[in-house]
Formats: structure tokens, C-alpha cells, sequence
């Protein structure tokens, strides 16, 4: 019986990563997050190892507060930034992969991805993008040990001997910035 239960207990999972501007005073006890004016982008993580739905209580830095339910086992992103965050499931190569040159086609493909994302387009969890807005949250991935990258992070591989599951996240500015930059290598250099 012992171990049956200590097996229910160690397949409940709920990671949450909060998106945030400034810093924040987390109560896991008591499932409150106190977030405190500041500079800088910061991503929090809270893990929980309940069955049971898990309620976030996130009191913001004028001291009104937001309520989050988790009632599923999973990892899960609240964007506590007063800017939408967009992003989705990118393909890390592992130690051994083989880099790809980059063509013109693959370019263009990837500035339309990218402005239907900005659009809020063919958004959905079956595709792995998602689309959050400021003071929403949303569940990512039923994979709690998924890696996620929170905007302004410059992460570019990760160690290992198989490809991750990653999701890179980006505030609306950056993603029309990586667009900008994705369009200039389409223009031909003048002779």
C-alpha cells in the first residue's frame, strides 16, 4: 500500500515558470507570489507534487492580485508581464547533430512562421505555439522535465546524447525583431 501511494505521489507533477519583469517573493506553503517592481526580464519556476488542482495566488507590485488554476499534471507558463509572449517548441540539436546550411527558401519559410505567430496564427497547443497574453497563463507540455526559455535568454544548445523537448518563448518586440533581422538576409548584397 506504501508504495502504491508513494508511486501516486511521484507521477503528480505540476511545474509552473512565471514570466516576469523585476524580481519576486514566493510562498510555495501558502501559493502566493509577490512580485516586486524592478528592471530586468526574470523567470521563476515552482514545482508542486500534488494530485490535486493547485490555485496561484500572483499579487502584482500594486497590490491586485490574479488567480491561476492548475488542475492538470504538467508544466505550465504564467506571463506576469504587462506584453504578450509568444513562442513554441524549437528544435535543439544535440551534441552529435550535423548543422544544416541555411537556404533562401528555408528563410522566407521561416519569417512567415514567424509573422503568423505575431498575427496570433495557426496558434494552438496541438502545434506547439502558443500565444499568451499579459496576466494569462498556459499549459505547455504534459513533460515536466521540457526546458523552457524565457524571453530575453540566450540559450542556444543544450548538452545531451538526444534531442530535448524545448520551448523557446519571445515578447512581441523581440519576435519583430527576429523577423527584421530574418528579412534583411533575403535582400541581395548590392555590387
Amino acid at each position: 500500500m506504501a508504495a502504491l501511494l508513494l508511486t501516486a505521489c511521484s507521477s503528480s507533477h505540476k511545474k509552473i515558470d512565471i514570466f516576469l519583469k523585476g524580481s519576486a517573493a514566493i510562498d510555495k506553503d501558502n501559493r502566493v507570489v509577490t512580485l516586486k517592481d524592478g528592471l530586468g526580464s526574470t523567470q521563476e519556476t515552482i514545482d508542486f507534487t500534488v494530485a490535486s488542482a493547485v490555485t496561484l495566488k500572483v499579487v502584482k507590485a500594486d497590490g491586485s492580485m490574479v488567480s491561476f488554476d492548475f488542475p492538470d499534471n504538467g508544466y505550465y507558463v504564467i506571463n506576469a508581464k504587462n506584453d504578450t509572449t509568444i513562442g513554441g517548441m524549437e528544435h535543439f540539436g544535440t551534441t552529435q547533430t550535423v548543422k544544416d546550411t541555411i537556404r533562401q527558401v528555408m528563410i522566407m519559410q521561416s519569417i512567415d512562421s514567424l509573422q503568423q505567430m505575431v498575427d496570433n496564427k495557426n496558434i494552438s497547443a496541438a502545434n506547439h505555439s502558443f500565444f499568451i497574453l499579459p496576466w494569462k497563463s498556459a499549459k505547455i507540455t504534459n513533460n515536466p522535465d521540457a526546458t523552457i526559455i524565457a524571453p530575453f535568454h540566450q540559450l542556444h544548445s543544450i548538452q545531451g546524447d538526444k534531442e530535448p523537448e524545448v520551448y523557446r518563448f519571445y515578447s512581441i518586440q523581440e519576435m519583430r525583431q527576429r523577423i527584421a533581422d530574418r528579412k534583411e538576409l533575403t535582400i541581395a548584397p548590392k555590387s
